[in-house]
């Protein structure tokens, strides 16, 4: 299903009855609404917020219903994710919307669990942590590469605080996955000028960068 960015010099309209009234939007003016991506399904954020258009099913929703809004603002995208929301696949849906095929990006957030792994070099083998509850996402930084045949990899760090009855913690690590609490605001910045590559490293299974020739 094309984006609706790529509609945007039609003048098709979307119609809804919404709170007695009835909304007709141009998708021409989509085009700077910001695109919300989830499980292949496009929505647009219209009205200052209070309904989103879901392209595939051809309905208006809540905006509340929509689980991710972004910018792109010069050459950074910023997202905003809500609650219930995962943060490395949504960044890498970002990703493959806008066609970015390498980049950088950070964020904060409220959060309600976390996979996190630690790589043991005498097993050569993650070890999986999961914690949950109300988790402060006070430092999140990764990045995004593609190999070969065109497929997105992460590579993702964060730190967390967060309390267990009067006793306050921090943990972090490489993150297998984060599920949005409260907010995720994340800036994403694509590579400029070139594209870094993801090799497969045997020892950990994993890959890292690669620039190519």
């Amino acid at each position: 299903m094309p984006l609706l960015h790529c509609l945007s010099s039609t003048f098709r309209c979307i119609c809804s009855r919404r709170r007695g009234f009835r909304l007709q939007i141009p998708l021409h003016r989509f085009a700077s609404q910001g695109v919300l991506l989830t499980h292949s399904v496009a929505y647009v954020r219209v009205a200052e917020g209070s309904v989103a258009y879901n392209a595939k099913e051809g309905t208006v929703c809540d905006a509340q219903e929509a689980p991710m809004e972004y910018r792109k603002y010069a050459d950074t995208y910023y997202v905003r994710l809500d609650r219930g929301d995962e943060i490395t696949s949504s960044v890498l849906e970002v990703c493959r919307a806008e066609r970015i095929k390498s980049a950088i990006y950070v964020g904060i957030g409220g959060c309600s669990k976390a996979e996190i792994q630690t790589f043991l070099p005498q097993t050569n083998e993650f070890e999986t942590r999961e914690v949950s509850g109300m988790l402060e996402l006070v430092s999140l930084t990764g990045n995004v590469i593609s190999d070969d045949e065109g497929e997105l990899h992460h590579h993702t760090h964060a730190v967390f605080a967060y309390k267990e009855g009067d006793e306050h913690h921090v943990v972090g690590g490489h993150i297998n996955s984060i599920t949005v609490l409260y907010t995720g605001e994340i800036e994403l910045r694509p590579v400029v000028g070139g594209t870094i590559m993801w090799k497969h490293n045997p020892e950990t299974g994993t890959g890292f960068w690669r620039f190519p020739e």
